[in-house]
């Protein structure tokens, strides 16, 4: 069920599946979060950069064309405006997990996932700050 606390708080996925990315935008949605979404990193950097208020948390699937999971986080270490932003790394890779704790990530969801594991994270993130 929707609250006005999770309406408030506003996600923004960057995955490059089309499927995927309506897939996770469905179950956030459906429990009641804004959504936003970005089809690889260099659309996510332009949104965030143009944004005036930043999403509360960013779902960020590490390999994608144009710019990946790795290179948007360097991104946004640079720019003090979006440093601080929580970010939940995304992958089916095995070493995805270890990637995650190496660029010190605020979590991380192994693919694939279900609706379950992904409301934990958020939520875990969401009331841990």
């Amino acid at each position: 069920m929707a609250t006005s606390e999770n309406a408030t708080y506003v996600i923004l996925v960057v995955e490059d599946d089309a499927d995927i990315r309506n897939l996770i935008h469905r179950m956030l949605h459906r429990s009641g979060y804004t959504v936003v979404t970005a089809e690889h990193g260099r659309a996510a950097l332009t949104y965030l950069d143009a944004a005036a208020q930043l999403p509360c948390l960013m779902l960020l699937d590490l390999e994608m064309p144009v710019m990946d999971g790795r290179r948007v986080v360097s991104e946004l270490s640079a720019r003090r405006r979006l440093r601080s932003l929580p970010i939940v790394l995304m992958s089916a890779n095995p070493a995805g997990k270890t990637v995650a704790r190496d660029l010190r990530t605020a979590g991380f969801l192994s693919k694939p996932f279900d609706r379950l594991a992904l409301l934990t994270t958020v939520r875990t993130i969401q009331y841990a700050r």
